[in-house]
């Protein structure tokens, strides 16, 4: 669920226009929830709607926020990938960062199933979690800490 709502309704109906070879620039589209309160925003340099029904997106980047507030909970960037808007997909054999407060995951060659809510990497993925001495403490048995 790393990037589950990545393209919601409305968004669709906000930017995705049904026009092949529509150009969008420096385009900002936030999503909110029931208590319009900002679940995300998409940004992106440049993207081009495809005769396919696909949307090439440069500079992709979307932050999702802390539900409540307006703290970013988790950011992912690449330089370029393809949405298709029907089938709700996401697809770049780029490079992809997800980044969270304690975690930073990497790789290439990725894809987002935004109905399934399934996020995967397929070439070198990597995963670094940021150590928190606090919690390692209370994760140690019980002999080690008397």
């Amino acid at each position: 669920m790393v990037i589950a709502v990545l393209l919601g309704g409305s968004l669709a109906a906000a930017v995705w226009a049904r026009t092949e070879g529509m150009r969008l620039t420096n385009f900002r589209v936030p999503e909110y929830n029931e208590r319009n309160e900002k679940k995300t925003e998409l940004i992106g340099e440049e993207a081009f709607v495809l005769p396919d029904g696909q949307v090439d997106i440069r500079n992709f980047h979307l932050d999702v926020f802390q539900i409540g507030t307006t703290n970013v909970q988790m950011r992912v960037t690449a330089p370029q990938c393809y949405y298709h808007r029907d089938r709700q997909i996401a697809r770049s054999e780029t490079g992809v960062k997800i980044e969270g407060d304690k975690f930073v995951v990497t790789g290439e060659n990725f894809a987002w199933d935004a109905r399934r809510e399934i996020f995967q990497i397929f070439t070198n993925a990597q995963v670094v979690l940021q150590r928190d001495p606090e919690r390692m403490q209370t994760l140690q048995p019980q002999a080690e800490k008397d």
